[in-house]
Order: structure tokens, then sequence, then C-alpha cells
């Protein structure tokens, strides 16, 4: 029979359950007994799936099971179809493979037989290409018949997954797969919300006899010997397969017009939006018709939050905003200019996607990352931070600025990809505290240079919007050449790189272009390539020349505070060149053609 986007022609679209291509942009299969219709089973779909044992009744709402409940509808099981009969994907279930989530819905009735039996009989199986994997579903927990239930896994040992499940009404699982090097990850959620984390060798066994339900699942009962040989109930609602190892949980959106708590369910469609009890996505679309504020009165846990309003958003408050969850958390900025001044850490790695002409603004001097918690700003809008603790920058797209509200900025890597990135340091202090192995320099050095674009200060990469500006620039070294102990307000040691927006000419980067940065460069002049800038090189041009020369004398004698508007000492620089020549022989007697050319006596209009 003919089918067309997993719909069998002429069969009412209540009677469909299975998607054989991506008709969402999750989906792989699916079947619901809701949308399959009343007594319509999975054997009964185009393609069909795979019966072992009875059939179970399809009540219209969930498929029922077991003779303890309907007569000659005994422990059944289905298999879903093979990749070639439009089944799940080839190559969908992979050990370490792409992700990949199982999710179902059911509540055992009665699971008399599971208490001391050996054999799991209400379960879900699949395999990948090296195990085979069985989740078991108890109503009652260990060999107790009475309480709450568990959700387990294994083989012989049925280790729990999910305990304390109460049973009294249905509840979904969700069981998230992400490959860790050459093993598997699987994340076990209950109703949203994650409850544990399991590698495969525990949940794995022995795929051999089991490789048919590779890229195939398989739900009901395992001991289909025939009316009465099992005492396993339950209600399969039903069953599907994503490509996302995270849980599909819809978002909770913000729904008032007005300045409000973050807690107060009443403010939200879909309950408070925390990661721990409920959504994990916080959405703020356009409630509002002007700026509103949300409190957040409490720490909050979350996954993703959205942002998609032409008016602001402010999440504001002294309690944290933690992004934590399974997989990557994320920030979406689709539209508008908003705030999150409240602290943000996160414990996940955390993707921020700022869109053309929308603009971020994480201004406290408290966000953080967690140990190996990246932190990833995409999109072509803007990002501006207050602060930054922790392991990894990446700035994919777009722009970050550093926003100078005292906070500190420290991590233990930053990368910028080539193209159109900037990292804008604005006035601020960066540290790359590496720890071990080879140093970044070569690579930071890089990254300035095109953002210093031969001076201008306009290129991708690494710079300053206020660099060009009066003589200023972004400087760059080892701690080791510069001996300093805190740097922005956070310790440094001999493994930290150091970024600071300063005056050019101050190779020693302290804020002043004084005699010790005159004799740095004096002691590099026209000595060849690959020179820094702690030697001298103030454009990034890997050589120190007359330019340099000429950059620091616009700037000798003064330091940050004064820079602007004010006047280079002239005098000094005169007569310190004079001595550098007595100390330093290769320097050439320039003094004389700078005075000459005006060039000391004024600042030349930059």
């Amino acid at each position: 029979m003919r089918k067309t986007n997993g719909r069998v022609p002429g069969m009412a679209a209540s009677m469909v359950a299975i998607c054989t291509s991506l008709t969402s942009a999750a989906t792989l299969l699916e079947f619901d007994a809701v949308t399959a219709g009343f007594d319509n089973e999975p054997d009964e779909l185009t393609p069909a799936w795979t019966r072992s044992g009875f059939p179970m009744f399809n009540t219209g709402t969930f498929l029922l099971q077991d003779t303890t409940f309907v007569a000659s509808n005994d422990s059944g099981e289905y298999y879903s179809p093979t990749a070639a009969d439009g089944g799940i994907p080839a190559g969908s279930f992979m050990r370490g493979g792409a992700p990949y989530g199982i999710e179902f819905k059911v509540r055992p009735l009665n699971d008399v037989a599971f208490l001391g039996y050996a054999w799991p009989e209400l379960y879900l199986a699949w395999s990948d290409d090296q195990f085979n994997y069985n989740v078991t579903i108890y109503q009652f927990s260990g060999s107790n018949s009475s309480g709450t239930g568990d959700i387990v896994y294994g083989r012989g040992s049925f280790s729990p997954a999910i305990t304390g499940i109460d049973w009294s009404v249905a509840h979904s699982v969700f069981i998230g797969h992400r490959g860790s090097g050459t093993s598997s990850v699987f994340d076990f959620y209950l109703d949203g919300v994650i409850k544990s984390t399991i590698v495969d060798g525990s949940i794995a066994r022995s795929r051999a006899g089991w490789e048919f339900l590779q890229d195939r699942i398989s739900f009901g009962d395992g001991t289909t010997g025939g009316p009465g040989s099992s005492d396993a109930a339950a209600e399969w609602y039903n069953i599907r397969v994503t490509n996302t190892n995270q849980p599909v949980v819809p978002p909770s959106e913000w729904v008032v017009n007005a300045n409000g708590n973050w807690s107060n369910a009443i403010n939200w469609s879909n309950g408070v939006p925390n990661s721990l009890t409920g959504s994990s996505t916080a959405r703020f679309g356009t409630a509002i018709s002007a700026p509103r504020t949300v409190i957040l009165d409490a720490a909050q846990t979350i996954g993703h939050l959205v942002f998609d309003s032409p008016q602001r958003y402010t999440v504001a408050g002294s309690s944290a905003l933690t992004f934590s969850i399974a997989g990557s958390a994320s920030i979406e900025v689709a539209q508008g200019s908003h705030t999150i001044s409240a602290p943000a850490r996160n414990t996940s790695p955390l993707v921020v996607t700022v869109a053309a002409g929308a603009e971020l603004q994480m201004t406290s001097a408290s966000n953080e990352t967690g140990p190996n918690a990246t932190f990833t700003k995409n999109g072509d809008g803007k990002l501006l931070l207050g602060s930054l603790l922790g392991y990894r920058l990446t700035v994919d797209g777009g722009t970050i600025q550093l926003s100078n509200s005292g906070g500190p900025f420290q991590t233990k890597f930053l990368h910028v990809s080539p193209g159109t990135a900037k990292l804008d340091l604005t006035n601020d202090f960066y540290s790359v505290d590496y720890d071990t192995g080879e140093s970044p320099l070569v690579e930071l050095t890089t990254w300035l240079t095109t953002g210093c674009n031969g001076g201008t200060w306009d290129g991708p990469g690494i710079g300053s919007s206020l660099a060009h500006a009066n003589g200023h620039a972004v400087g760059i070294a080892e701690q080791a050449n510069l001996g300093v102990v805190t740097w922005g307000g956070v310790s440094v040691d001999p493994t930290s790189v150091l970024m600071r927006w300063t005056l050019v000419g101050d190779a020693n980067l302290d804020g002043t272009v004084s005699f010790d940065d005159l004799l740095l460069l004096a002691q590099n002049y026209n000595a060849g390539s690959g020179k820094r800038w702690t030697q001298g090189d103030g454009n990034y041009d890997g050589i120190v020349n007359f330019d340099d020369l000429l950059a620091l004398a616009q700037n000798y004698g003064l330091t940050l505070l004064n820079a602007v508007g004010a006047s280079p000492d002239t005098q000094q620089f005169s007569r310190d060149w004079i001595l550098v020549q007595s100390l330093v022989p290769e320097p050439t007697a320039l003094a004389s053609v700078l005075v000459s050319a005006g060039l000391i006596r004024r600042r030349r209009a930059r």
C-alpha cells in the first residue's frame, strides 16, 4: 500500500501513528494510541510493526495489555519497522554516535509476576551496533507489593534508573543518548526532569541474537507464552524516537503585561520554568507592550531561555540564574534588546545566539561557568558581558563586548572563530589561565593582529572599540614577562596570558608609556620579524621600526588617566632617547628626525 509522509492514503488522519520520515525537526518514529484510533494496533498500521504474542487492545487512549483485564489480550510485544520498511533511519542507534532519544508514556497496572522474577516482562528494548539495551517498568519497588515503583535497567541486577515513582497516573519516560568518545551515556528523565545518568556498559546486555533490533525498538511484555502466562499489565500511551537527547517539554512563557517575580506561577503559561521541577525552557515573548522587569526572587535552574520581543525584558535580582541540563543549554535572542542583570551561571555548555540587529546584555559582575562548561556566542548580534569567570569562551559569530561593570574576565581557554567574529575588550582586562600545556600567546596574538587591522582596530578577532581613538590599543603579554600577581581583580600565575586596553607603546602593560617601554622597544629596534607587543611592536606587524617608535613618542609620559587630550612629554622623550642610544647600540639617532618632522611637538591627527 502506498504511503505519503507516513500516512496511509484513504485512512483518516486519526489513524496515523508512525512517521517514516522527519515530519518534525526531531521525530524519527512515533506510535500514539490516540492518533492511531480506536482498536487500531501498531501491527495494523502501514508500514506494519511486527507483533509477537497476543495483540493489545486499543481503548482509543492507550494500548491495554494482559488477560487480567481483557480476555484474549495477553502478553503481547511489538517491534517497530526496519529502516528499509520505513522505520527509523539506518545508523540512528550507534554506540558513541549521534544523539537520539526514546520516549514512552506508560502506566503499569499490575506487576505481581515481576516480584522476584528473573526475566523482565514489562519492558522497552533496542540495540545499537554493539549492544542490546533493556529498560523495565515496575509498578512496585523491589520485593514490595505496594507503594511506589521504579524504572530499572540492565540484566540480572536490574539496577534502578528512576526510583519512587507514583504510578497512580501515567508518566512520560525519556532516555536521552549522547556519545562520549567511543562509548555512550544515557540520561533518564521523568516528565521532562532528569533523574539519573548511566553509562552504556551498565545498561547493556550481549547483542547476540538481538541484531534485528538495531535501529528498531520493541515494547510490551517479554513473556508471550499464551493466555494466563503473566499477570503483568500496563497502559501504553505512546512511543517516540527523536534525533535529540533532550526531552521535548513545552516551554513556559511570560504571560503578564507587567513586572513580576519569576517564582510566581501565575505569571507563566506552563508553571514556573525550572528544569529541576518543570519546564526547562523560559520564553519571554510579545505579552508586554512596554519594557518590563522580571525579578529573580529565588535561585532558578533552567535549560533554555528565549527572548522574542521588541520590548525590553530585564531579568534582575541578586539570586543566581543557573543553566544546567543534559546536553547543551541555550539563550536565544530572536529580536529586541534585553538584559540579564542577575548573576548567570552555567554548569552545562551554554550557547548564546543573538540574531542580527538584536542585543543581549549580561551585566552582572559575577557571571560564571562551571568546570568544563563552555560559553559560546553565536549569531550576528551583540552580547555585552559584565564579567565571566570559568572554563572556555568561544566567539563563533557577531560580537562579544566587555562592558566594564567592575567584574573580572578570566577563562582557561579563549577562541575567536576566523571571519567576522569579534571580542571587544573596550577598556577592560582579560586573562587566559591555561594551567598546563602550550601557551596560547601565539594564537591570541593572531586574533589581535586581525583585530588591529594595521592600526585601525576595526577588524575581526580580538580588539577594542576604544582602541584607535587617542592612540590606544590592546596589549598582550605572558604573566612571566610582567611579574604581576593579579590582573583585572583576579589572581594570575606563570601559566597565564594577559591582555588589556592601554596606550600604544605601553610594552609592559602598566598603563603608562615611560622609559621602561622605550628601552624594550630600543632593544628590539630593527631586529627582525616575529616581535611581540612586549618587545615594542605596537601595531602587530611583527617588526619593531620607525612606526612603533613614532607611536610611542606620541604617547610618551602619558598614562591611561590623563591620555585623552593630554600632550606627550616631548622633552623627556628626547632626553631618554639619547640615554637609550648610549645603553643600546642598535637604535639610530632618530630623535632629530622626529623633531624636524614636527611629530614630537604636536600629536598627529588620527
